[in-house]
C-alpha cells in the first residue's frame, strides 16, 4: 500500500527519492537537499525488487491477539510511518519478514501496540494494558536477536536495529532510539557489500550524516518561516516540515554526540552552552506547534479528511519530531522524561483531536 499524500519522485537524487519530495535535479548536488540541510545522495538509479505482501492472517503459530496487532500495523501503522527508508520498508518488507523471523514479528507487534496506545490514549484496552504487552514482546525480541547475531543474519539484524529504534521512540526514549540507529548505521557502513537489503538503507546513512553539524552551524541555521495564512499546498507543508525536522534533529544529534561520543556514527563537535540549547529547543517546539496549527487551519484548502492517511501521516510526522526532542535540555529541565512523554501525548490529542 502506497502512502497517501506523501509525494513520490521517480527521477531526481537518491535522498529526495527516500524523503519522497520533489527534486530540482541540480548537479552535482540538488539545491533541495543543500538548502534543507541534507546530504545529497547523487543520481544513481535503483529500482527495488517487488516484495510480496504477506497477510498477517497467514502467519503460523500466532495467537489471536498477535494477529490483531499485526493487522493493525498493516492497515494503520505501516502506511504512515515516517523515515528516510524506501517506502516499501514499512508496508511490505517488515510484514514479510515478520512472517519468517520471530524477532521481527515480536518487534512489529510491539510497535503496533505502542502506536495504538498513543492513538487511543484516553481509551485503555480491556485486559492487559497495551504498553505492558508491547514491553513483553519487545523483551522477547531483544532475547531472540542474540540468535540472529550468532547466525550472522546481517539483513535481519539491520532491520531489527531500525524496529528497535521505533519501539524506543514510541516509549519516549529517543536516546535509546539513537543508540539502535547508530548500531544499524555501523552495520550498514561495515557490511554494505554483504547486505542483500543494503541498498534499501542508503537513506539511513544519509539521515545520520546529514544531521552532523558543528555548534556554529547550528547557531547559524535560520528558523523556518511559516505562512501566516496557512498552507496553500501539501508541497509547501511538507517542505516546511522538512526544514523544522532537520533543525530539530541536528540539535538533538549534537547533544547525543556530546553525551555518548563512542556510540555516535558521525562525530559532532557540540560546544553549545545550556542556555543557548534551551533557547533553540524552545523555539523549535514553538515552531512545530505553529506548523501543526497551520496544517489544521488549512485542512479544507489542502483537502484533508479527518480519518484520511494524509492527515494521519502529517500528525505522526509531527509527533515523531516532538518525540525526538523529549530528551532535550528544555524537556528534561522542566520535568522527568516519562512525565514529559505523557504530557506530549496529551498535547498531541489536544492539538490534533
Amino acid at each position: 500500500m502506497a502512502r497517501t499524500g506523501i509525494r513520490r519522485t521517480h527521477t531526481g537524487c537518491i535522498t529526495c527519492k527516500a524523503r519522497r519530495v520533489k527534486c530540482d535535479e541540480a548537479h552535482p548536488s540538488c539545491q533541495k537537499c543543500l538548502t534543507s540541510g541534507w546530504k545529497c545522495g547523487g543520481y544513481q538509479a535503483w529500482v527495488p525488487k517487488p516484495l510480496r505482501q504477506i497477510q498477517p492472517s497467514t502467519i503460523p503459530d500466532a495467537g489471536a491477539s498477535d494477529l490483531r496487532a499485526l493487522d493493525f500495523y498493516r492497515q494503520r501503522v505501516g502506511p504512515i510511518l515516517p523515515g528516510q527508508l524506501h517506502e516499501g520498508f514499512w508496508t511490505r518488507l517488515v510484514p514479510q519478514m515478520a512472517h519468517t523471523e520471530n524477532t521481527i514479528r515480536h518487534t512489529t507487534i510491539a510497535i503496533s501496540l505502542l502506536y495504538e496506545d498513543i492513538l487511543y490514549f484516553s481509551a485503555p484496552s480491556a485486559g492487559i494494558p497495551r504498553e505492558i504487552l508491547a514491553t513483553s514482546h519487545y523483551d522477547l525480541a531483544i532475547q531472540q536477536a542474540i540468535s540472529l547475531s550468532q547466525q550472522g543474519n546481517l539483513d535481519a539484524i539491520l532491520i531489527c536495529s531500525i524496529l528497535f529504534a521505533g519501539v524506543e521512540l514510541l516509549r519516549g526514549n529517543p536516546r535509546g532510539a539513537m543508540l539502535h540507529f547508530g548500531h544499524g548505521t555501523r552495520i550498514f557502513n561495515s557490511n554494505n557489500d554483504n547486505l542483500g537489503l543494503g541498498r534499501s538503507f542508503g537513506g539511513l546513512d544519509d539521515e545520520f550524516s546529514g544531521y552532523a553539524a558543528t555548534a556554529e552551524q547550528i547557531l547559524s541555521t535560520p528558523r523556518v518561516l511559516l505562512p501566516t495564512g496557512g498552507f496553500t499546498s501539501l508541497d509547501q507543508a511538507w517542505d516546511s516540515f522538512a526544514g523544522l525536522n532537520s533543525n530539530a534533529m541536528k540539535l538533538q544529534f549534537a547533544l547525543f554526540s556530546r553525551d555518548t561520543p563512542s556510540e555516535c556514527p558521525a562525530q559532532t563537535n557540540s560546544t553549545l552552552r545550556p542556555a543557548t540549547i534551551e533557547r533553540i529547543e524552545w523555539g523549535l517546539h514553538l515552531d512545530l506547534d505553529a506548523w501543526a496549527n497551520a496544517i489544521l487551519s488549512s485542512k479544507d484548502i489542502l483537502g484533508l479528511q479527518q480519518a484520511g492517511h494524509t492527515l494521519q501521516s502529517l500528525k505522526i510526522n509531527w509527533l515523531v519530531a516532538k518525540l525526538w526532542m523529549t530528551s532535550g535540555l528544555y524537556s528534561t529541565a522542566r520535568m522527568p522524561r516519562q512525565k514529559a512523554f505523557a504530557e506530549l501525548i496529551q498535547n498531541f490529542h489536544n492539538l490534533w483531536g
